[in-house]
């Protein structure tokens, strides 16, 4: 790319994006890159279905396939090299995740002996790892249940920028070009960890953003989370009002402390029900019709589980 070439003046829908992938992150790495206006094709096979696309079910997964593959073109694996969009000079960037013993690999090869411009990037995992799995690498004891699936959703953001790193190296050279590279997603996903892990120094010291404070932590509830973060004093004495908890309770409180477990097994007693009866009681109710999570003063929101 010379210096008078920008990302923001190329017309990205000249490159094809292949996603081979199914379940999260594969396929919402690949809406993020049409967001940003690649063409970008789902690979599907009656053989082998995503395991989300289930409207038999509608479940919540297959209300997620249906948001992450909006606007995406549905192809049959079989059709892939008699599209009338593609041809030899078009950038093509393929994602998958199949081993060299997969029956559908010999489909990455075929692409490999017929396209002259192409990027092939494959995913890779040691084990199938749970989003728990990953939030327990980033503290060993964990406060509370954290809302998932942001292990999944973190890896496809992963798996965009490579792409994108990739196409910017090679896709102005005029000449014909093979790229094949690989992502791991223990590997990916622990580089993100390990740079917010709790450091040495405050092995024994409390910090904010990692929970360890009564004003900023997520609370579980009988049926749902609490997301508390009252860190400025007029929101704290709010939320003190409120819950008719003492109003001399320090906010920075540490969370393994007395006040801090009594604070948690109050919240652990309360529904979302009992929750919202408390705030319409004290006329405090915030509510946004376009979401389900509630808010008060910008400091508390709460969902149901």
């Amino acid at each position: 790319m010379t210096k008078h070439q920008h990302l923001d003046d190329h017309d990205f829908s000249e490159t094809i994006v292949f996603d081979f992938t199914t379940r999260l992150p594969g396929p919402y790495a690949c809406f993020l890159l049409q967001e940003m206006g690649f063409k970008v094709y789902k690979i599907e096979s009656e053989r082998s279905p995503d395991p989300f696309n289930d409207p038999i079910k509608r479940d919540l997964f297959f209300h997620w396939y249906q948001n992450i593959n909006r606007g995406k073109e549905i192809v049959s694996i079989e059709s892939i090299l008699n599209l009338q969009s593609l041809n030899k000079n078009k950038t093509v960037l393929v994602l998958h995740a199949f081993s060299p013993h997969h029956p559908f690999y010999k489909m990455i090869e075929n692409l490999k002996q017929s396209l002259s411009r192409l990027i092939i990037l494959n995913l890779q995992h040691s084990r199938p790892w749970h989003d728990l799995n990953f939030y327990s690498v980033l503290e060993e004891n964990l406060p509370s249940p954290p809302p998932l699936p942001f292990a999944g959703i973190l890896f496809s953001h992963k798996i965009a920028q490579a792409f994108i790193k990739i196409w910017s190296q090679f896709h102005f050279f005029k000449t014909s070009f093979l790229v094949e590279s690989s992502l791991n997603m223990e590997t990916e996903i622990e580089k993100v960890f390990t740079t917010f892990k709790r450091p040495d120094f405050l092995k024994n010291k409390p910090a904010l953003h990692l929970g360890d404070y009564i004003c900023y932590r997520i609370y579980p509830l009988k049926n749902g989370l609490l997301y508390l973060a009252a860190v400025e004093p007029k929101y704290w004495q709010n939320f003190l009002n409120i819950f008719d908890q003492p109003l001399d309770l320090n906010a920075f409180t540490p969370v393994d402390s007395s006040e801090g477990q009594t604070l948690a097994q109050f919240f652990l007693n309360l529904s979302t029900h009992d929750l919202e009866k408390i705030l319409d009681k004290k006329s405090a109710l915030h509510s946004t019709k376009e979401s389900k999570t509630e808010s008060i003063d910008c400091c508390l929101a709460w969902h149901a589980l």
